[in-house]
């Protein structure tokens, strides 16, 4: 005589609990990937914001770097782990030069670059940089 069953076996409960167990595996890894996409994504963002501000900084002083706040700005940014590199270099174009900020840090894989094209006082006139030191 065959009764009728209510309820599951012990099989049926098994493999529901395996497929269960697999999407939840899946779920954890998406949201890992997603922490590691957005923890990269603001570190570039502070980066550009850093390099962004030490480019400010260099148009609007040039090389010095005596200014109090700009010291304790590139300290503390160090500190967080990024590392900032600003070199002035001669231009393709005459009468100008390039200033290159760079700053990398540990966490990104290519580092974020400002590059801008200032006009070299040494060949401007002398009007021109007069009002330019204003």
């Amino acid at each position: 005589m065959i009764r009728n069953q209510n309820g599951f076996t012990f099989i049926e409960i098994l493999v529901a609990l395996i497929i269960t167990a697999m999407g939840l595996v899946g779920v954890s890894q998406l949201l890992a990937g997603a922490l590691r996409a957005h923890l990269r994504a603001e570190t570039m963002a502070t980066a550009a914001m850093i390099a962004d501000l030490a480019m400010e900084h260099t148009l609007l002083h040039g090389n010095d770097i005596t200014k109090a706040e700009f010291r304790d700005f590139i300290r503390q940014a160090e500190q967080d782990g990024y590392h900032i590199s600003i070199v002035h270099r001669p231009a393709p174009v005459q009468g100008f030069q390039s200033v290159h900020v760079t700053v990398s840090s540990d966490t990104i894989r290519q580092p974020v670059q400002i590059v801008r094209l200032i006009a070299d006082n040494s060949v401007v006139s002398p009007e021109i940089a007069a009002r330019k030191n204003q």
